[in-house]
C-alpha cells in the first residue's frame, strides 16, 4: 500500500511540476503568484483519508480500529498520530463534528431532538442530549430556542 501511495504521489507531483513549467514558460510573472497561492492552499488543506471518512460517515458507527485501518496504522499509534495532527483524540473529534452538524440541524429544521440525534449518529436521545450539553454548555432544546 505504501508503494501505491508513493506511486500516486510521484505521478501527481510530476504532473504538477509539468504544469508549473508550462505555465512559467507561457505566463512568466503574471500567473505564477496565483498558482503558488493555489498550491499552498492545496498542500495546507490536505485531508487524510480517515478524517474524510469521519466527515462522510459521521452518522454511522465509527471505531478507532476502523479509522486506524484506513490509514494502515495500529490503533494505539493511530490515536497518537491523530492527536498530533488534529489536536484531539479521534473520539473527541468525532463527537465535536457530530455536535456541529447537530447545531445546524437544530437551527435549520423542525426535527425533534431525538431525530436530530439519530441523524448525527447517536442511538439514544439521552446520550445525544448529554453529549450536546457537555460540548456546548446548553441542552439541544435550549440551543434551538436561543438560536432561532
Amino acid at each position: 500500500m505504501q508503494s501505491e501511495r508513493r506511486f500516486h504521489k510521484d505521478q501527481s507531483w510530476h504532473a504538477i511540476r509539468q504544469l508549473l513549467l508550462e505555465i512559467t514558460n507561457q505566463a512568466k510573472d503574471h500567473l505564477l503568484p496565483h498558482l503558488a497561492a493555489i498550491m499552498k492552499e492545496k498542500v495546507s488543506t490536505h485531508e487524510y483519508a480517515s478524517i474524510a471518512h469521519i466527515h462522510e460517515h459521521f452518522s454511522s458507527p465509527i471505531t478507532v480500529e476502523g479509522l486506524a485501518s484506513i490509514e494502515h496504522f495500529h490503533p494505539v499509534y493511530y490515536v497518537e498520530w491523530f492527536k498530533q495532527k488534529m489536536g484531539k483524540t479521534p473520539r473527541v473529534y468525532l463527537e465535536d463534528y457530530r455536535i456541529e452538524r447537530a447545531k445546524e440541524l437544530l437551527i435549520e429544521t423542525n426535527h425533534s431532538i431525538a431525530q436530530v440525534g439519530k441523524q448525527v449518529g447517536y442511538t439514544y436521545c439521552s446520550t445525544f442530549s448529554r453529549t450536546f450539553l457537555k460540548v456546548t454548555g446548553v441542552t439541544p432544546t435550549s440551543y434551538r430556542r436561543i438560536k432561532r
